[in-house]
């Protein structure tokens, strides 16, 4: 589960790249296989790959109304994350759980 938001150094590529667009894609479940204080794994389970509609850069960028571009630039990623975490089981979200 993530307790920090992403860094926002990825979102400056999107900002950089109009007419693209970014695929959502979770990953769960690997924590059975290398859990954070392993070195090697240890045992074997299922990891689940969830992919998500692909979203235009210019969809997401409408979404945020920011004062500065580092301010844009976390709240591009952001958006970036809640796309992903609402691929993943709620216990998974973490600071991307979004509260409707």
């Amino acid at each position: 589960m993530l307790e920090k938001k992403v860094r926002s150094s990825t979102a400056a590529y999107l900002s950089l790249r109009p007419n693209t667009y970014a695929v959502p894609i979770a990953v769960y479940g690997t924590e059975a296989i290398l859990p954070p204080d392993a070195h090697i794994p240890r045992k074997f389970g299922p990891v689940i790959v969830t992919y998500g509609k692909p979203i235009s850069t210019e969809e997401l960028k409408s979404r945020i109304q920011a004062s500065s571009q580092i301010e844009f630039d976390q709240l591009l990623i952001d958006e970036v994350m809640y796309e992903i975490a609402n691929l993943l089981p709620e216990k998974y979200r973490g600071v991307y759980a979004r509260v409707a």
